[in-house]
């Protein structure tokens, strides 16, 4: 859930505390997360794009290698994706 400046302002505002300004509130969930790699403040302020970003990152086939293999199933209406993208990342084996 995404918090605005004015939304948090409001709420603090109401209980007779200061603002927060967004960026401290960024330093604060960075620091809160910092031992939670997966875990981060998003400073693209939008969703899809944070999830996209996410899921180039973690890609099941990143990281393989002939000594370092993985196995991705794919499921209905998905697995194309699966294939293409590990074809993309130029993977030494693929079967569909």
């Amino acid at each position: 859930m995404r918090n605005g400046n004015k939304h948090v302002g409001e709420k603090l505002r109401m209980k007779g505390l200061p603002a927060i300004s967004y960026w401290d509130r960024a330093e604060l969930t960075t620091l809160a997360t910092s031992e939670r790699p997966w875990m981060d403040f998003n400073p693209l302020r939008s969703e899809p794009h944070a999830v996209q970003a996410l899921q180039h990152q973690w890609a099941k086939w990143r990281g393989c290698t002939e000594d370092h293999r993985s196995i991705t199933m794919g499921r209905p209406g998905f697995t194309k994706q699966v294939i293409d993208g590990a074809r993309r990342q130029r993977i030494l084996y693929c079967r569909s």
